[in-house]
């Protein structure tokens, strides 16, 4: 385990986490508050988000919209490179 410079304690899956959630951001080209706050409103029950609140958020939403918009550019730039040449 790692301390962080705050005095905290970081795990291994800590650290998986965090960086799975800034691959998450930079895939869909936005920031991790703004990808949560999209989804936010009507997923809250009251109060604050809880860690499952986003964790949740992450799986059921922001992952399906990453490979939607994947799918969508990996079936657009080969037509685009095509038309530049």
């Amino acid at each position: 385990m790692a301390t962080s410079d705050a005095g905290l304690q970081l795990s291994k899956v800590d650290a998986i986490y965090s960086i799975g959630v800034v691959l998450l951001g930079l895939g869909l080209l936005d920031t991790a508050a703004k990808i949560a706050g999209k989804h936010l409103g009507s997923d809250l029950r009251s109060g604050d988000p809880t860690a499952e609140d986003i964790r949740k958020i992450w799986v059921e939403k922001t992952i399906p919209d990453l490979r939607r918009s994947w799918t969508r550019s990996t079936q657009t730039l080969p037509r685009l490179a095509l038309m530049a040449r």
